[in-house]
Parts: C-alpha cells; sequence; structure tokens
C-alpha cells in the first residue's frame, strides 16, 4: 500500500491522458512557465484562472492528503470529468485568455484541448501546476503571494530550497524505523538516507514523544513521500506547537528534486544505500560524462516495446537502453558480469520497485557503480515539457509512438 501511494500523484494523472501527451503544446493551446505565470497574467487583464483538479483537491479536503496543495486565488474550479458537461459556463471567456491548471499539468493538457476543440481562442496550459507552483516557491515569491491561497493549517516547504531551511529550524523524520534505518524489507523503502540533524520519531510513536520537540521552533516534518507528514502536522498544531510544517513529497524530494544550492546536501545528507539516486538532471549529466554507460531499462519487453496494453506505457525508451525485464534479472545477471565497474543506469516507466531490487540485487553482486533514474522515462518527459529551461531532457527519450507524443 504505501508504494502504490508513493507515486499516487503520478498515478492520478494518468486516466487523464488524452491521446497524446504534449504534442498539443503551444500548437492547439499555449502553454507557460511557473516562472512566467504572474507576467503573463499582467499581460493579459480580464482572464479566467480554471482549475480542473476535484472539489477535494480544490478545497483541500481531499482524502489522499498529500494532493491538498492549495489553490489559486480566485480560481473557478470545474472538475476534469465535469469539463465536458459544464465547460459552457464560462463561455463569456471564449475569446479571452483561460489560464488551466492541475496538480501536474496532465489534466490540464486534457483540459485546455477540449475547451480548445469547443472554440476558445486563447487557452494557456499552466506547466507543471501546482506541484512545481510549491516547489518552485522562494525562486516565484512575489507571484506565489499574489496568487496562492490554502485551506490547510500547515505551511508546505520545497526540498528544492531545503537548504535555506537548516537554520533556527526543527527537522522531524517520522518514518518508521526500518525505512529510517535502510533495513525494510521492501528495498523500495531503503535508500532515501537520512538528514543528519533531525530528530527521528516514527509517527506511531509521535504523540507520546511530544516532549522531544521544542515547542516554539519552526517544525519540517518528513516523512516518506508526503502522506503522512500533513497528519503529523495536524497533530502537532492540535497539542499547541506553533509552528509545524511538512516537507512536500517527503525525504523522497530530497532525491528527485533539484536543489538550488550545489553541493550543500552532502553536508547534511547520509546515503543508507551504495547504489545511488539521480533525478533528472544528474542522470543527463552522468549518461553525458559516461558514453559508455550501460543503460539498463527493467520493464517488460512489451512495455519496451510500445506493445503494453495499457497505452499510456508505450513511452517509448531511453536512448541507447537495453532491456532486461526484471523477470528475467536473475537468469542474466551472468552476463552483466563483465560490466561490473562500468557506469549502470537502472530505469522503468516510472518509480516501480522493480528498479530499486534490480539495484540491490547488482549490488549484492559486487556492481560497483550502480544508478537510479528516478521517475523513469516518464519523468525525462515530463520535465522537458514542464520545467523551464529542461527542453534538452526530451532528447533522452526515443521511439515515443505517435499517439503519445
Amino acid at each position: 500500500m504505501k508504494l502504490l501511494l508513493s507515486f499516487l500523484c503520478l498515478l492520478l494523472a494518468i486516466p487523464f491522458f488524452a491521446t497524446a501527451q504534449y504534442k498539443n503544446d503551444n500548437k492547439l493551446f499555449k502553454t507557460v512557465y511557473i516562472e512566467d505565470l504572474c507576467r503573463q497574467l499582467n499581460a493579459n487583464p480580464d482572464y479566467l484562472i480554471l482549475d480542473v483538479r476535484s472539489k477535494g483537491e480544490f478545497e483541500d479536503t481531499s482524502t489522499s492528503i498529500n494532493l491538498n496543495l492549495g489553490h489559486l486565488k480566485n480560481a473557478k474550479n470545474i472538475d476534469i470529468r465535469e469539463l465536458p458537461a459544464r465547460w459552457k459556463e464560462i463561455t463569456e471567456y471564449k475569446d479571452k485568455p483561460v489560464f488551466v491548471y492541475c496538480s501536474h499539468s496532465q489534466r490540464s493538457r486534457r483540459a485546455s484541448k477540449l475547451l480548445s476543440d469547443s472554440g476558445f481562442v486563447n487557452v494557456i496550459n499552466i506547466n507543471g501546476g501546482l506541484t512545481t507552483f510549491n516547489i518552485m516557491q522562494l525562486a516565484i515569491d512575489d507571484c506565489r503571494q499574489k496568487l496562492y491561497e490554502s485551506k490547510t493549517d500547515y505551511p508546505i516547504y520545497s526540498a528544492r530550497d531545503i537548504c535555506n531551511y537548516n537554520k533556527g529550524t526543527t527537522w522531524i523524520d517520522i518514518r518508521d524505523d526500518s525505512s529510517y534505518n535502510g533495513i525494510s524489507k521492501n528495498e523500495y523503502l531503503n535508500p532515501w538516507g537520512k538528514i543528519d540533524h533531525v530528530i527521528h520519531i516514527p509517527f506511531s510513536s509521535l504523540e507520546s514523544s511530544l516532549n522531544k520537540i521544542p515547542k516554539d521552533n519552526f517544525i519540517i516534518i518528513i516523512d516518506q513521500f508526503g502522506a503522512e507528514s500533513p497528519k503529523a502536522a495536524k497533530l502537532l498544531k492540535e497539542k499547541g506547537f506553533r509552528n509545524p510544517g511538512i516537507l512536500m513529497g517527503g525525504i523522497e524530494a530530497v532525491s528527485t528534486v533539484e536543489i538550488t544550492t550545489k553541493g550543500c546536501k552532502k553536508d547534511w545528507w547520509t546515503p543508507t544505500r551504495t547504489y545511488n539516486l539521480l533525478n533528472a538532471e544528474e542522470f543527463n549529466e552522468l549518461a553525458k560524462k559516461n558514453p559508455n554507460a550501460l543503460i539498463l531499462d527493467v520493464r517488460t519487453e512489451d512495455e519496451f516495446l510500445n506493445k503494453a496494453k495499457e497505452p499510456f506505457r508505450n513511452v517509448g525508451h531511453v536512448n541507447n537502453a537495453i532491456n532486461v525485464p526484471y523477470a528475467s534479472l536473475s537468469s542474466k545477471i551472468g552476463e552483466l558480469e563483465k560490466d561490473k565497474n562500468r557506469p549502470i543506469i537502472i530505469y522503468a516507466f516510472s518509480s516501480q520497485p522493480e528498479i530499486y531490487n534490480t539495484a540491490k540485487a547488482l549490488t549484492d553482486k559486487g556492481f560497483s557503480n550502480v544508478n537510479i533514474l528516478l521517475g523513469g522515462v516518464f519523468n525525462l518527459r515530463w520535465r522537458a515539457a514542464n520545467i523551464k529551461g529542461k527542453e534538452h531532457l526530451k532528447d533522452w527519450v526515443v521511439d515515443v509512438p505517435v499517439e503519445n507524443l
């Protein structure tokens, strides 16, 4: 269950795919990066901001608590599932700017296409959605203060700016003991490391351990992937702690998000595995510096060849990758022995458990330079389409079917 929740945000977007992912960008509708959003709003007066998430997400009452990300002020909320029947509610904006967003900008792209097909002439998809809006919060501080509001009673902090939060802040890691120490039977929970200066209190013990936490300090709560920290923040708030907040995305975000202060992470973060976790840009740098790296795709052969029964899984593959399905790994390890000291980069569609199990199997066999591409091939394409300055990442992905471009 924990594993399924960990990439819930990604899976939540999948059912809302249209026939394509990004090919309509700046063709059928326009797009805007988060950094340019306020400037575009100022340049396009009399606009509508349309939030196509669920009502629960919009009101910060979703049962998927890690999707309660706030909303943009004065936005109109029409759930993407209701938009085909409700788009006429906004016909007065057919000739005016309509800025569309969701959590990750997958649903918003479908909505942007629907509106454009329905005669709206100035539709703008907000790239990256509220996830990126919150990740970039310090970089867009003026814009965020102008546009953002939330009904949650705790602040959300971004791992991107984690080095700016270290002074005068109490960090609490609420992962269970085995995950925190990297000894869980579930390998997926093990490699995320520790922040050196945290207070470790498992969530199950938090209420009975409040005396260990300074009551008036700013507090940032870290969990595995963002599902338990809001509950912990609510508990602390109820118990009289003044400033509890959460780290968006939990401990995974420390490795997944590009941290603004280069090199600061090594001063306070300790890995719990010998294999490496690479965000998309770290993968790009490693693969470019090591053209001889072995890039290992552990998806099924059908997924690798774009023959999966679920069309959204047919997204091509990383250039020069070889396919060794995880189910065949034990019989193939012998063939890989010659590559023991060669950089190996493992990936799948997104963050499936197979990549972590493969990394452990290889390091246990003595492979010395094992790396995981976090978020897999999906993340390379998503970042290329949604994060300003990351367009080059799309060149790593080849053989994408026309219907999923």
